[in-house]
């Protein structure tokens, strides 16, 4: 923005802007008089609008720091759904789900050095479960709570993280955790089952935040079949989560 510099004008030039004419009838020292007044009322002028301009260009300027400092305060998350003993190793885990686990800890270890806050859900049931609802539809107990198979496996033990008991597929309350949109950059999922409580998680996390960036690295996640895996992955592709596969 340029700065008013009184040189570019003459005595006559800044008369005008102060008053326009000089009335007729007065005499030539009472003119000069007027003229030099008028001159520095002008020049006054000019210099109060030069320091208003120097303000409100270190206003913007400030104004541009601090949305860089909010965007760089700005939430990034990991979750890392149900990478517990029984579905890996345990009860219902599997050898896809054994596959993982190096990929998880390394993405996990990446994400938790650039900054990502890191969750980790657990499946949670009671020694009740064969009654529930879930129970009589999948009945294998699993992730009784306080179990050897409800921990998280030893390989991510030692990373950092919000552990959050849930009973059922899907959280109902991340943006307990979360907060509102605008503070949110990004969401990574990552675990196990991809059909069954990743995509859940990931489903739910797009209704709460409908235009936040949510990634599923394919990589990381492991299905109750290959073939349900991949049918998962496809599904959250529509509901555009990004899904980044082969890295």
């Amino acid at each position: 923005m340029r700065m008013i510099d009184i040189d570019l004008y003459s005595n006559v030039d800044l008369l005008e802007i102060i008053s326009g004419r000089i009335e007729k009838g007065i005499n030539n020292q009472e003119k000069n008089t007027f003229r030099r007044k008028a001159l520095n009322d002008v020049r006054h002028a000019i210099k109060m609008l030069n320091y208003d301009t120097q303000t409100k260009i270190k206003e913007i300027i400030n104004m541009a720091k601090q949305k860089e400092q909010e965007k760089a305060k700005m939430r990034k998350m990991l979750i890392i759904v149900d990478m517990q003993e029984d579905f890996v190793r345990g009860a219902l885990g599997s050898n896809e789900a054994i596959a993982i686990v190096d990929n998880v800890r390394k993405r996990a270890k990446e994400l938790l050095h650039k900054g990502y806050e890191v969750f980790c859900t657990r499946d949670t049931h009671s020694k009740c479960y064969m009654e529930t609802f879930e129970g009589k539809h999948l009945p294998v107990p699993h992730c009784i709570m306080y179990s050897e198979g409800w921990q998280i496996i030893p390989e991510l033990r030692e990373i950092p993280a919000m552990y959050i008991n849930k009973e059922t597929f899907g959280y109902e309350s991340w943006k307990t955790w979360f907060g509102d949109e605008e503070n949110i950059e990004e969401i990574e999922l990552m675990g196990v089952c991809t059909d069954i409580c990743v995509i859940s998680n990931a489903l739910a996390l797009r209704m709460l935040y409908p235009n936040t960036e949510i990634t599923v690295h394919a990589n990381c996640c492991a299905g109750v079949t290959p073939g349900k895996h991949q049918a998962a992955l496809e599904v959250m592709k529509s509901c555009q989560i990004n899904v980044i596969e082969g890295e």
